[in-house]
């Protein structure tokens, strides 16, 4: 799938990460290639932004991911208070800690505990630990993993300790009584070309170069389009324990775009942010919370838009021939296998990383992915390895643009 989605950390300087030029492609920014934002979305035209993300677009896309919306009416968000996730321990090392010791003990693990109240609360981590398809692992309070570890005869820095000798428990410990906001300031989707797309991109003349830009372009702006109709409601009111939020209707996304063009480990990838914060100006004037988990459900769908378009565009534009689809994804016919290989580090990385932990899967190779993901260079490489078009610069915005 060519759109991934990923929800930006609470608390995060978000829009730092990307206005800093640092949003996983630093080389592109070493090779002085185009590194401003674009806006994006009907919430962007209603709201008069458009064109390039400047030095008071920056402002915005700061005011936005922190919840203040544009205007001096504009209403902030409401925080979201809960405990530290800093503060919080993983609860499946504790239940397989506790298994372990009753079966060397040869009794059911409730037997291990005096009290019935620590045997009703180990029973239930131990449920919640064995749910299948949870999203999110359970945890639970290093003060509530020590009382259980204590009652069922365990030490629970053992339990906690990591293979490099680092006390998980002590360092989750000194945030266990913090309260935090953990209002997600707003969602990345990113939409990568295939890789003989971005080969054809970084390799070719500028003028080929320019009609794959303007191919892909046209293809986001389309996969864009998808998702704002399917998912441009706002939420509005209490959801979660049973219950679903209002649906409002919205003027539509408010998207700060950035297209880059080179993977993280510095082969030819075109892919574009779209950064869409978690606030939509609802149809009542009053602003709304972005439905996450109906752009999760629909990126598949937007993958198959964006890819459709996108060949259509090029072969249009270029006259290129196709591979068979395959889950949606084409590639360009004609060009080297090894060529591609060659500009497949990232792709090599995670799949030998998944062999060797013996997974497979979306969720398996998404961890591969955080896994394996290489540091930023430390310094500035040669434009032309990265280029491969004899270090032509791309067209891109004017200087004061490429300057917020």
């Amino acid at each position: 799938m060519v759109v991934s989605v990923h929800m930006l950390g609470p608390g995060s300087d978000a829009a730092g990460y990307y206005l800093s030029k640092q949003a996983n492609c630093p080389a592109d920014y070493y090779l002085g290639a185009e590194a401003a934002g674009r806006w994006l979305g009907a919430g962007a035209t209603a709201a008069g932004l458009n064109g390039w993300v400047d030095s008071a677009g920056a402002k915005m896309l700061r005011d936005l991911l922190a919840g203040q919306p544009p205007g001096a009416d504009g209403v902030p968000a409401p925080t979201m208070v809960r405990a530290d996730p800093r503060g919080r321990l993983d609860a499946k090392p504790l239940v397989d800690a506790v298994r372990n010791q009753a079966e060397q003990q040869a009794v059911p693990p409730p037997v291990l505990f005096g009290r019935s109240r620590d045997r009703a609360n180990f029973e239930a981590l131990a449920a919640r630990v064995d749910r299948p398809r949870r999203s999110r692992p359970p945890t639970l309070s290093p003060k509530r993993a020590q009382r259980l570890a204590q009652a069922a005869g365990i030490d629970v820095r053992n339990v906690y300790r990591g293979a490099d000798g680092a006390d998980r428990y002590a360092a989750a410990l000194k945030f266990a009584d913090r309260r935090v906001d953990v209002r997600r300031p707003g969602i990345d989707v990113t939409i990568s070309a295939p890789k003989s797309v971005s080969v054809l991109f970084g390799l070719g003349d500028p003028q080929v170069a320019s009609a794959v830009r303007d191919a892909h372009q046209a293809a986001v702006a389309e996969a864009l389009g998808y998702l704002e109709s399917v998912a441009g409601h706002g939420l509005r009111g209490h959801q979660g324990d049973g219950q679903r939020a209002d649906h409002i209707g919205t003027d539509g996304w408010i998207v700060a775009a950035f297209e880059h063009r080179t993977s993280r480990a510095g082969d030819p990838q075109l892919h574009t942010h779209l950064v869409v914060p978690n606030l939509l100006h609802g149809a009542d004037g009053k602003w709304s919370a972005v439905d996450s988990k109906a752009i999760f459900r629909n990126a598949m769908t937007a993958s198959y838009v964006y890819q459709a378009v996108l060949r259509g565009q090029l072969t249009q534009r270029l006259g290129v021939d196709w591979t068979t689809p395959v889950k949606g994804i084409a590639e360009v016919a004609g060009l080297p296998p090894d060529l591609l290989g060659t500009f497949s580090t990232r792709r090599r990385q995670i799949l030998q990383a998944m062999r060797q932990a013996g997974t497979s899967g979306p969720n398996a190779e998404q961890a591969a992915c955080l896994a394996t993901r290489p540091d930023p260079p430390s310094r500035p490489v040669s434009r032309s390895r990265r280029c491969g078009n004899g270090g032509q610069r791309r067209p891109g915005p004017p200087a004061t643009a490429r300057r917020s």
